[in-house]
């Protein structure tokens, strides 16, 4: 509907989440990446289990830049992110090419830093 009812730049058309919406980045982010310029999660984490190479080799085609409290309550959003890293740097290094994922942290908890997003959004919506 957005995308027929509204005069937007569909080329220029990002996703962003927080916490429950960034988990539905997370996981469904790799079979969207031909809807989307850009995907934005923020206080989440992708669950090992979805962070295999079939699914972020994806990361190759399009712009992921996930936001994560380093105080955030829930632990395992940051171990999530660290896993994730972990292995698109192992699948970058098996291709030999940068992918566009970046993981940001920052000194905060679970709620979103509002600097760094804004910063990323004026970024993503000039950039991409």
């Amino acid at each position: 509907l957005v995308r027929r009812d509204l005069k937007i730049d569909s080329n220029n058309f990002g996703l962003a989440g927080h916490s429950m919406g960034g988990m539905g980045i997370t996981r469904s982010a790799h079979w969207l990446t031909d809807q989307f310029s850009f995907f934005l999660p923020t206080a989440a984490g992708m669950d090992p289990l979805g962070a295999t190479e079939e699914n972020l080799i994806s990361n190759f085609n399009t712009v992921y830049e996930h936001h994560q409290g380093l105080q955030d309550s829930f632990q395992v959003f940051i171990e999530r992110c660290q896993n994730q890293e972990k292995v698109m740097a192992e699948t970058e290094q098996k291709y030999n090419l940068n992918s566009g994922l970046s993981i940001k942290y920052y000194d905060g908890p679970h709620n979103y830093d509002r600097p760094l997003l804004k910063s990323a959004l004026e970024h993503h919506f000039t950039h991409t």
